[in-house]
Formats: structure tokens, sequence, C-alpha cells
């Protein structure tokens, strides 16, 4: 018998870039974790969690990449439950028990914050999108790394997985992270307006002395040496 076919969740934007990247040996995913509640009550980004349905797109999201992808050789979290939370129930969706590594790079406190307790007045008075905003215009805040300092640090991380690893690797983060990192990667000046959804990302591989990026159906050749 066939593999059962599973409900898709998958939004456009998966199938339309990975009938791009299939033939791709080695690359990394870079997503956006699952659904999170949304509790204004709540002001430490340590105790926002899944919602049930982001719980249940999380799994079937898994289920999915195990039909597309077949296996996954490494995953790299946020050190924040939600992050790993999603990560996890990728992975059992999967059927998969590979080891989630955490990365601060990733989230708590990530690439772009040098001192969480100034910088979460910001988010606090300002709004995510906001902050993110004032990050590519260049404007300098208080316990926050400039744009390029910051995406640089990723960049790197990116860079030594895949040239020391072999086949698919996930990575789960925050928008927070993640649209700043895409802007300075490809100077879409519309990635904050678009932002990124729960579970949506981009996909990074290696090809000679470039960097592929993968974002909106859009392929963007970065060199780095």
């Amino acid at each position: 018998m066939g593999k059962k076919k599973v409900n898709s969740i998958i939004i456009p934007w998966f199938k339309r870039d990975y009938k791009k990247i299939k033939n791709i040996k080695s690359f990394i995913l870079l997503i956006r974790h699952a659904e999170k509640r949304i509790d204004s009550e709540i002001l430490d980004e340590n105790q926002i969690f899944l919602t049930k349905s982001g719980r249940k797109e999380a799994l079937a999201f898994g289920k999915e990449l195990s039909l597309l992808w077949g296996d996954i050789q490494y995953i790299k979290s946020s050190p924040i439950e939600r992050c790993v939370t999603t990560a996890g129930l990728i992975l059992e969706g999967m059927g998969n028990n590979v080891e989630i590594i955490t990365s601060t790079n990733l989230g708590d406190p990530g690439v772009f914050i040098t001192d969480d307790k100034v910088a979460v007045k910001h988010f606090n008075t300002y709004g995510c999108e906001k902050v993110v905003q004032f990050q590519i215009e260049g404007k300098e805040l208080e316990g926050i790394r400039n744009l390029k300092g910051g995406s640089k640090l990723l960049l790197n991380e990116f860079l030594m997985d895949l040239k020391s690893n072999k086949g698919s690797g996930l990575y789960v983060s925050h928008d927070a992270i993640i649209v700043p990192f895409l802007n300075y990667l490809t100077g879409d000046a519309n990635i904050v307006r678009k932002w990124i959804n729960y579970l949506e990302g981009a996909y990074f591989w290696l090809k000679e002395y470039s960097l592929f990026l993968l974002w909106d159906g859009k392929r963007y050749e970065i060199p780095y040496y």
C-alpha cells in the first residue's frame, strides 16, 4: 500500500518553493514557529506557548515534510519553548527522533539582542514590526544590535552548518529574527509589510562560492567569500 494521504496544511509558498529546490541535496529550511497564543497580559515571551491549532498544524506539517523530503538530518531551534515544541511536533509528524539542537542565535535572546532587559522595553513600547522597521532604517536602539551585525552572526551559523552537514536541515525561529535577516540578505523592503506567517520560511543552500536563498518564490544569490 502507498503512504496514507495527509490533509494538507502547507500554504502555497511551500509547495511552490519546494518544486524549485527538490533536486538540491543539502539545504536548510528556516521557518517561523507554529501559531502562538495572543495574550496581552503575558509580558514574558518565554511564557507564550502554542495554541491547540498551532500544535496540530506543526504535527501535520511534519507529516507533509516526511512525504516530500523523506527524512531530515538535523534540526535547530530557538530555546524558547514554542519553538522547541514546534520542532518536536514536526519531528513527531515525520516519525524522526533526531536530537533538537538549541541555538541562542535563533532566539533567547537571538542575534539582534545585546541586552534583553533593555530591548524588551522597545518591543513593549513600539511592537515587533515597528522595532524591525527601525532596524532596517538604521535607527539605533539600546539593547538591540544593528541589522548588519546581527545578520552576519546568523549567516555564519548557516554557512557553518551547510558546509559541515549533508542533507536537509530545519531551523525554527521567530519573526523578529527572520524578517530582518531576510531583509538584510535580499534587500527586499517589502518584507516588513508582508511579514512572515506561522510555519512560513525560506530555503538556503550553497553552490561553489555563493549562498542561495529562496524566499517568496524568488531566488537570491549571495556571495560570501
